[in-house]
């Protein structure tokens, strides 16, 4: 049986009250002054302070606070975004946290909870810590060099998020699951890079020979870097490896490289050159947001039969080789200049969504010989024609008649075509699944025919003002959310 719960605001606290059927206790959700110093209360109206959420988010204001006795549960990072604090408190008698010098522990000093954002300098962990706190270190922003000791065991991939003055590691040599490298952190045996600090101010690295894998993030937001020189023996770059690193402008990757993860160069917006074997596999969008330069190779595996990626920066048209069967979901990401696409025979699979991001694409011109995929006048269709799959963003028609044939529009296939201000459904048609997402769309009436209208269908099209549709369409969740003109029944 659920607990009750009750949410309510006692002066600058919001709470929330739940009562199971022994005692109450109170959450409190959500701090709104504006004091430097608070004191956590140990009860309100009797009732015991037992949890933290994210209460003191974004309380910038804040420079320390005293955590009572009575509270045994804090919410994940209740103190991101508070620059300021520098000095967290709890109560002697608490059975579950403690404090050392204004840093938050679990009451046997094992787990490094929180160091509070607004310290400022080096900090050695104590000798007692066996675990590093997930978001332990956000938002510390001044925090110049971190001393790990011996037992240290366990450190969060995501401990270190916006440390961007940090400057080093430094791991005691005694440590048997750690170690560091001119302040990088490395596992002991140095096969695997964990993390390279944000405030290093090298321009240039060179990731030492015995690195076989390169964890999550690890250079996240390391903005000084222009260019880091890899070992052959890597084998493997996992997701966000160099997220933002805005400072590359050319990567190559060795041959030994197996695969690279998810979003390893995103927003690494100087980035002109990747050189990589094609036998380096890539996980989704590996390569997304990588302009590249107009004329950069194409991406394939080694077969030529799957396309990879497709620079976003190279403009005009392009013909898919005839050996390609496949294109990888985020091939066509951000493909910004990309006007026109043809389509070869032997292409099987195209992944919903895949060209939704290709503003300028006027055109899909498809093979005649093609099994599974046609085109009409530039939009792309099943072999039958229907089951319209793709309206072409960039096409700078006010107008479109869907052909008679269609009987269903898939998913997304008009997102975000915002030349089209009219679109004329035929009798016929009978599902509609999906967003429109037209900002010009002004009016558009559904054929009596259609039994399906899918979920969102009118998401952000703001200048629509009426739908004339029968009473017998079935609605998706939220069908005609934030539609807020006419609706027409024609029945």
């Amino acid at each position: 049986m659920a607990t009750p719960e009750e949410t309510t605001f006692l002066g600058d606290f919001s709470i929330k009250l739940k009562k199971p059927e022994d005692s109450c206790t109170v959450t409190i959700e959500k701090y709104s002054g504006i004091s430097e110093k608070v004191l956590v209360p140990d009860n309100i109206g009797d009732i015991p302070v037992t949890a933290l959420g994210e209460a003191f988010k974004d309380c910038t204001n804040l420079v320390s606070i005293t955590l009572p006795q009575s509270l045994v549960n804090i919410g994940q990072n209740p103190f991101s975004g508070c620059y300021s604090l520098k000095e967290i408190d709890v109560d002697e008698k608490n059975p579950v946290y403690a404090a050392c010098e204004g840093v938050l522990f679990d009451k046997d000093y094992t787990t490094l909870i929180k160091y509070p954002p607004g310290r400022k300098g080096d900090y050695t962990i104590p000798d007692s810590v066996t675990n590093i706190e997930k978001g332990a270190f956000d938002d510390c922003r001044e925090l110049t060099l971190l001393n790990i000791p011996k037992d240290l065991m366990s450190i969060r991939l995501d401990a270190f998020t916006e440390c961007e003055g940090l400057i080093g590691f430094m791991v005691d040599e005694n440590n048997p699951r750690y170690s560091s490298i001119d302040g990088v952190l490395f596992h002991k045996e140095e096969k695997t890079l964990l993390n390279y600090p944000r405030g290093k101010d090298n321009t240039d690295y060179i990731v030492p020979d015995s690195v076989t894998r390169i964890r999550n993030g690890a250079f996240r937001e390391c903005k000084t870097l222009s260019s880091i020189t890899f070992p052959e023996g890597l084998e493997l770059i996992e997701d966000e490896a160099f997220y933002k690193c805005e400072g590359l402008t050319e990567i190559s990757l060795p041959m030994s490289l197996r695969y690279i993860g998810e979003d390893v160069f995103k927003e690494c917006s100087n980035l002109e050159t990747i050189t990589l074997s094609r036998t380096t596999k890539a996980g989704y969008r590996a390569f997304d947001g990588f302009s590249g330069k107009p004329d950069e190779d194409i991406l394939f595996d080694k077969n030529m039969t799957t396309l990879l990626k497709y620079p976003s920066g190279k403009k005009g048209a392009y013909t898919i080789p005839d050996s390609v069967n496949n294109i990888k979901k985020g091939a066509f990401g951000h493909c910004n200049r990309l006007t026109k696409l043809n389509i070869p025979k032997d292409l099987m699979f195209i992944e919903y969504g895949e060209f939704d991001k290709c503003g300028s694409l006027t055109d899909f011109m498809v093979n005649e010989n093609n099994p599974i995929y046609s085109s009409i006048d530039g939009v792309l269709f099943d072999k039958e024609g229907t089951t319209l799959l793709q309206y072409p963003l960039g096409n700078t028609r006010k107008t479109y008649h869907v052909p008679g044939s269609v009987v269903l529009i898939r998913e997304g296939a008009f997102n975000y075509c915002n030349c089209l201000t009219s679109i004329i459904l035929p009798e016929g048609l009978k599902f509609i699944y999906g967003q429109f997402r037209c900002k010009w769309l002004r009016s558009i009436t559904l054929p009596m025919s259609l039994l399906y209208l899918g979920e969102n269908a009118f998401e952000d099209c703001p200048r629509l003002k009426t739908i004339t549709l029968s009473r017998n369409t079935k609605m998706g969740y939220k069908a005609i959310e934030g539609f807020s003109g006419e609706l027409i029944y024609r029945d």
